[in-house]
């Protein structure tokens, strides 16, 4: 079993089809899960996920300083994030 980690803030999102963000910064470490939809994920890096529902991302603050995201389908993408203290 890993270390529990302290959970800073627990937001839901709906993002809806055609969603697409500017260059966001990753200013603590969080994880999206997707609960709905498909969300495309792409970090500075050169990284890019496709979340579908039941996939989980981690973005930590020392690996990637920004990233883009936008919705990959029809239908609105349902996110949970968890910022993480620390």
């Amino acid at each position: 079993m890993s270390t529990h980690e302290n959970c800073k803030l627990l937001v839901f999102i709906e993002l809806t089809p055609g969603f697409s963000s500017e260059t966001r910064s990753t200013d603590i470490d969080q994880m999206v899960v997707c609960l709905s939809g498909k969300l495309s994920i792409s970090t500075d890096d050169g990284d890019t996920q496709d979340l579908v529902p039941g996939s989980v991302a981690r973005l930590r603050k020392a690996d990637c300083s920004t990233y883009t995201m936008s919705v990959a389908s029809d239908a609105p993408a349902h996110l949970m994030v968890v910022q993480l203290e620390g």
